[in-house]
């Protein structure tokens, strides 16, 4: 069913003469609820595939410029009746970058009183938004900080036990401008946000900046590889070394994705580095394939990798960006290049993270794909 389908049926119920007068007005009484229904849920068509359907915020894209809070009481009243908790995110579906100067995003933050308390938006909640078609990737905090604001760590006695509070939940609400909280690039674009906090991550917003020569997803994700295809060109040497198959504990992803793993526990004392193992079944781009020197580099392509890493006690640490090797065989499908690969990281040395006494969960995210938050302990263990 689509709008244009029913806009023929109300134009044909109106054009009926021998139609009674209350039987016709049940009809496009009908016809006018389920347009309005189809208005809210119809979904974003776009060149990635992506599946993009507005749950909670069911704004048009003219109302997040105008008055972006409008449905504020009514999603959280929404929100509470159906016991939801987690993070909603709400943007434009398409921005004409040559009319609009902005581009903005509302959150919805459902949570009970005790995490609230735990994982702060302040200290903890971090929006990333990626270009798909570039792999350029931007971020920041949610909540925007001046620089002479100094956030003190948990006191050591909340850390052990943390004050009673009531039970219950609140909703946190965020309107900003992701052009000037992350520095998005102003240009023709496929933007996937999403926004992450300890170990959530909200739905996944896609959103198409779009000019008058390229007027829509598909034209500027050719426009984009086109581009980067003429002038980019990865060298072997800017990218992590390269692991093996044999020596990666992961098997090989089964479908399109990504996977990461390590130790549940890790031992400050033991003087080892912490490794975080992955492996990728995901598309690649003409730009991002090498060309070796003297044709002896194994490296066939590198992918761009994005590491979230929040600690329990310090809140976010940031988003830190990596290329990865392709050393096994890349795929040829109709539409896209598939790689297959693995990749081992090592915090201290690739990152250069400090690790304390406190949990750590970190997410792997390479364009659309996202994997599942990977939760780690570290502590000192005793003599």
């Amino acid at each position: 069913m689509n709008r244009i389908f029913f806009k023929n049926l109300l134009i044909s119920i109106m054009k009926i003469k021998n139609l009674s007068y209350m039987r016709g007005l049940t009809l496009i009484t009908i016809t006018c609820i389920i347009l309005c229904h189809c208005k809210h849920s119809e979904q974003y068509s776009n060149s990635w595939g992506l599946h993009m359907e507005r749950d909670y915020i069911k704004l048009s894209d003219n109302q997040f410029f105008s008055n972006p809070l409008v449905d504020r009481n009514k999603i959280d009243r929404a929100m509470f009746f159906d016991d939801f908790t987690g993070i909603v995110i709400g943007s434009p579906y398409m921005v004409n970058i040559e009319r609009r100067s902005s581009l903005p995003l509302v959150s919805f933050n459902r949570r009970s009183f005790d995490d609230n308390a735990k994982f702060s938006s302040r200290r903890f909640s971090v929006v990333v938004t990626i270009d798909l078609d570039r792999g350029f990737l931007y971020w920041n905090m949610m909540e925007y900080l001046p620089d002479n604001v100094i956030l003190f760590p948990m006191p050591d006695d909340l850390k052990s036990e943390a004050p009673s509070r009531p039970k219950g939940s609140s909703t946190q609400v965020h309107s900003i401008d992701l052009r000037e909280r992350l520095g998005v690039e102003w240009q023709p674009s496929n933007l996937l946000t999403t926004v992450f906090l300890y170990d959530q991550y909200s739905n996944r917003q896609l959103t198409t900046l779009f000019t008058k020569d390229q007027p829509d997803s598909e034209s500027i994700s050719e426009f984009a590889t086109n581009e980067l295809s003429q002038l980019m060109d990865v060298s072997p040497s800017d990218v992590i070394p390269v692991t093996p198959k044999e020596e990666n504990p992961l098997p090989e992803p089964s479908e399109k994705g990504l996977v990461i793993t390590t130790d549940e526990k890790f031992y400050l004392n033991k003087n080892e580095p912490l490794i975080i193992s992955g492996s990728f079944l995901i598309p690649v781009f003409p730009h991002e394939r090498t060309t070796p020197e003297n044709g002896e580099s194994p490296i066939s392509a590198v992918i761009p990798l994005a590491l979230i890493i929040s600690g329990s006690v310090d809140g976010c640490l940031g988003v830190f960006q990596l290329h990865v090797p392709v050393i096994e065989t890349i795929m040829e499908s109709e539409d896209k290049s598939i790689a297959s690969g693995f990749f081992r990281i090592s915090l201290s040395d690739h990152i250069n993270i400090s690790l304390s006494e406190q949990s750590y969960t970190i997410f792997a995210m390479s364009r659309q794909f996202l994997s599942e938050p990977l939760t780690i302990e570290v502590i000192e263990e005793k003599n």
